[in-house]
């Protein structure tokens, strides 16, 4: 249950990143202060941003996967 939780939470934050990183850019591209192009070019990088996050919070949660894995057993 505590790792289906941290799973939701990690959803839920990548989630408000990529939307906050994608109004941020779109509104500049859109107002002129970012060029299209590289508002495209930097969209790949709000993915790759996203899953390192999520490798990172994942590492640091591993105790608590291992934890709720050993109680169930």
């Amino acid at each position: 249950l505590r790792a289906s939780r941290a799973l939701a939470r990690t959803h839920v934050r990548n989630l408000c990143i990529a939307t906050a990183y994608n109004v941020i850019t779109v509104g500049l591209a859109i107002s002129g202060l970012m060029s299209p192009l590289l508002a495209a070019v930097l969209m790949p990088a709000s993915s790759i941003g996203i899953v390192l996050a999520t490798v990172v919070a994942l590492s640091r949660r591993s105790s608590l996967w291992k934890s709720s894995s050993s109680k169930s057993s």
